[in-house]
C-alpha cells in the first residue's frame, strides 16, 4: 500500500477580497527570513509549473516588494548564491 501524501492547502485573499487556493510546497529559511513556496490551485490562470514565493512574517504570508530581495531568494533557490 502506497503512503498517502498530505498536502497543505493555503487560501490567500487579495486586496479586492478574491480568494485563491495554493498548495504549500515548502518553507525555506534564507538568512534571517523564511519564505513559503506555493503552487497555484488548478483553477489558477498561470503557466504550468509556476511557483509563488511569499515571505513568512509572524505566521502571515506577504509579498516580496523589494526586487533585490526577490532576486536573491530566487538565486538562492536555484543554487546560484555567492557568499
Amino acid at each position: 500500500m502506497a503512503a498517502e501524501e498530505h498536502s497543505q492547502v493555503v487560501t490567500l485573499v487579495d486586496e479586492t477580497g478574491n480568494q485563491q487556493d495554493f498548495t504549500l510546497l515548502n518553507v525555506v529559511r534564507i538568512h534571517e527570513s523564511s519564505y513559503a513556496l506555493l503552487s497555484p490551485g488548478e483553477d489558477a490562470e498561470v503557466e504550468p509549473g509556476t511557483v509563488v514565493i511569499l515571505r513568512v512574517e509572524n505566521e502571515t504570508l506577504t509579498s516580496i516588494d523589494d526586487p533585490a530581495e526577490f532576486d536573491h531568494v530566487v538565486a538562492h533557490l536555484q543554487g546560484h548564491v555567492e557568499n
